[in-house]
C-alpha cells in the first residue's frame, strides 16, 4: 500500500472553509470551452440497432429489490441484453437548460455528468453475433469494435476462467475528465460512485428478470484496456459483470486463478501490448480476434489531464492473473464492518401501493429529487429502505454476507423514531447522539454542505469505510471498491424509496464534519438523502422517445 490514496482523499475533501482545489495549470471548472462531450462514438464502427420496443416487464420491483426473485433464468438474448442496457444506462429524458439541449439517463449522475461507458462482449446471446462492442446510447445502438468472441481474453484479464463460459460479459469503463470538468480532482470518486448508482439499477434489472449477475472488480487493468482500446488514462476500466451463466463464479478468498498466474508486464500503457501478449490475448493469428483500432471521438476539444486523478488510478492497479488472485483471496482476513448473515431474501414491505409495479416501470418513474417537503415518513420506509441498501454486493472482492461499508444516519422526521444521529447495525437503528427535530435538520444540512435536501429529506444516509483497515488489506486498490459498494449502496436505497412511492437523492458532503458529527472514528464514503418529493417527476420515456421535462440543475 503506497500513501498516495490516503493522500488523495484528504486532498480531495471538503472541510469548514477548505474546498478541493486542484492544481493543474490551465484548469477553469465548468469551462464552457472545454465542456466534455456526453457521448462516445465511434465514427467508423458498423451500427447494430437495437430493438426499441420493450413492454415493460419483470418481476415486481419490491421483490426483486428484497432478493425474492429466484435466479432460474439460464441464458441471455437480445431483448434481455437491451432492457439492461437501457435500465442502468439509457436516455429516458431531456431538457432544454440555458438554449442547449440536455439528457437524462436512466441511473442518476452527480451534476448529470455521467462519466461511464459501456462494452458488451457477446459469446452466447440469442439474436447477437459474438463480438466486441460498444454501446451509443444517444442512438440507441451496439458499435461493433471487433467481430469475435472475446470473453476468453477477458476472462484471462480478470483471472476469472468461468467468464469465458457465461454467456455476456459486460465491461464498464470511467472517463474522467466528464466528472473532473465541474468537480476537479474529487471527480475521481464521482466517476466511482456513478458507477455503483449504474450498477445498483443493472443488478437489479438481472434480478427481476431471474437472470445471475455478478461483478468482478479484480482484473489485470492494462491488459483489459488493451482489450477495450483504451488508454487508462483519459478512460479506465472500473468494473466486469459477467451476465447469465450458472456456474460457480470467482469469488473472494477462492483459488480463482491462481494457476494462470502468467506475468502481464508493466501497467505502463506504453508497455500494454506486452501486457496483453503475456496474458495470451493475441490477435486473430493467435486464434483470439484482435483488439479494436477504431479511433473514437474526443471526449473534449482539448481534455485535461489531472495528474492525481491519474495517479490515484494507477495506483491501485493490478499487473498480473497471479496478483488478481492473490488480492482476491486475501479479502476473508479484509474488514467487513457491520457484516450481515449470507445473502438472504429481506422482508417486503407491506403497506406500498406499488408492491406489483414491474421493475421496468419503476426506473422509469425514478430520477433524483430535487425538491423535498419536510414531513414524516412511516418506519417502513426507513426499516426497508436500509435493508434493500445493506444487502451484500455480489462481488468479487466481498465473501457473500460482507461488506466494507457501515452506515450512520441523521433523523429528522420518522414515525415511530425519535430525531438524531443513529448507527444502523444488525438492522436496526441503534441511537448515537438524540437532538430535536430542528436541531438535526440544520446539522444535516450542514453537512451536506448547505443544500435544502439534506435537511428536508425525512433521514439521511452517511456511508462510511474504515481506510485503514480497507487499504491495510485490499492495498490502494480497496478505495475503489469502498467508494463503488457506497455508489451500490446509495442506489439500492433510493430505488426502494420510489418503489414505496417516495424519493431520494446522493448528495456532496463535508467530509471532515461529517466524520466529527459521528465521532470521527471512519472516513464518509457518500451520502444520500430519503424523503417525500415536493412535486410530480414525469416519468422517463421508452427507448428512442425519452420524455421532455422543464427543470433546472442544482448544485450537487
Amino acid at each position: 500500500m503506497s500513501e498516495l490514496t490516503r493522500l488523495y482523499h484528504e486532498a480531495t475533501g471538503f472541510g469548514s472553509g477548505r474546498p478541493p482545489r486542484p492544481s493543474v495549470p490551465g484548469f477553469v471548472p465548468s469551462d464552457p470551452e472545454n465542456r466534455p462531450v456526453p457521448f462516445k462514438r465511434y465514427p467508423e464502427a458498423p451500427i447494430r440497432a437495437l430493438p426499441m420496443d420493450l413492454s415493460p416487464g419483470g418481476a415486481p420491483a419490491v421483490a426483486a429489490l428484497s432478493g425474492r426473485v429466484p435466479p432460474e433464468r439460464e441464458g441471455v438474448d437480445l431483448e434481455l441484453l437491451t432492457r439492461l442496457l437501457f435500465l442502468s444506462t439509457g436516455i429516458t429524458r431531456w431538457a432544454m437548460v440555458r438554449e442547449q439541449s440536455v439528457w437524462f439517463r436512466t441511473a442518476p449522475s452527480a451534476g448529470n455528468r455521467h462519466p461511464l461507458e459501456m462494452y458488451v462482449a457477446a459469446g452466447a446471446v440469442g439474436g447477437l453475433d459474438p463480438g466486441l462492442y460498444h454501446f451509443a446510447p444517444d442512438v440507441f445502438a451496439l458499435e461493433e469494435l471487433s467481430a469475435g468472441d472475446h470473453r476468453p481474453a477477458l476472462a484471462d484479464a480478470a483471472a476469472a476462467p468461468e467468464a469465458a463460459a457465461e454467456p455476456l460479459v459486460l465491461i464498464l469503463t470511467g472517463v474522467p475528465w466528464r466528472t473532473a470538468w465541474r468537480y476537479g480532482e474529487r471527480g475521481w470518486r464521482h466517476v466511482y460512485w456513478d458507477a455503483g448508482t449504474m450498477l445498483a439499477n443493472l443488478l437489479t434489472v438481472a434480478e427481476a428478470y431471474g437472470v445471475r449477475a455478478r461483478v468482478l472488480l479484480g482484473f489485470a487493468d492494462s491488459a483489459l484496456c488493451h482489450r477495450l482500446g483504451i488508454d487508462g488514462i483519459a478512460e479506465f476500466p472500473i468494473a466486469v459483470v459477467t451476465v447469465g451463466g450458472p456456474g460457480e463464479p470467482a469469488t473472494a478468498g477462492s483459488p480463482g486463478a491462481a494457476g494462470v498466474a502468467r506475468s502481464v508486464g508493466s501497467p505502463d500503457v506504453a508497455g500494454v501490448t506486452g501486457v496483453a501478449g503475456s496474458l495470451g490475448v493475441t490477435g486473430a493469428a493467435g486464434g483470439r480476434p484482435p483488439p479494436p483500432h477504431l479511433v473514437a471521438n474526443p471526449p473534449a476539444r482539448a481534455p485535461l489531464e489531472l495528474p492525481l486523478i491519474t495517479e490515484v488510478q494507477r495506483v491501485g492497479e493490478l499487473v498480473t492473473a497471479g496478483q488478481v488472485a492473490a488480492w482476491r483471496a486475501a479479502a476473508p482476513a479484509g474488514p467487513h464492518t457491520d457484516a450481515v448473515e449470507p445473502p438472504a431474501p429481506v422482508p417486503a414491505p407491506t403497506s406500498t401501493p406499488t408492491r406489483d409495479e414491474p421493475i421496468d416501470a419503476l426506473l422509469l418513474r425514478r430520477g433524483s429529487t430535487r425538491r423535498m417537503r419536510p414531513d414524516f415518513v412511516p418506519a417502513e420506509l426507513l426499516e426497508w429502505g436500509m435493508a434493500v441498501a445493506t444487502r451484500p454486493l455480489p462481488a468479487d472482492a466481498l465473501p457473500a454476507g460482507t461488506t466494507l461499508l457501515s452506515h450512520r444516519l441523521t433523523v429528522h422526521a420518522v414515525h415511530g423514531v425519535e430525531s438524531g444521529l443513529y448507527d444502523w447495525s444488525g438492522g436496526r437503528a441503534e441511537p448515537y447522539r438524540a437532538a430535536s427535530e430542528a436541531a438535526v435538520r440544520r446539522l444535516s444540512r450542514y453537512l451536506c454542505r448547505d443544500q435544502a435536501l439534506g435537511g428536508d429529506a425525512a433521514f439521511t444516509d452517511y456511508l462510511f469505510a474504515d481506510l485503514d483497515q480497507v487499504l491495510g488489506v485490499y492495498g490502494d486498490r480497496g478505495y475503489r471498491v469502498a467508494q463503488l459498494e457506497a455508489g451500490v449502496a446509495a442506489g439500492r436505497l433510493q430505488l426502494a424509496a420510489f418503489a414505496l412511492g417516495y424519493g431520494g437523492t446522493g448528495l456532496t458532503f463535508t467530509d471532515d464534519d461529517v466524520a466529527a458529527a459521528f465521532g470521527g472514528r471512519t472516513a464518509c464514503m457518500l451520502a444520500v438523502s430519503v424523503g417525500i418529493p415536493a412535486y410530480a417527476a414525469r416519468p422517463g420515456g421508452p427507448p428512442g422517445r425519452p420524455a421532455q421535462v422543464r427543470i433546472g440543475l442544482t448544485r450537487r
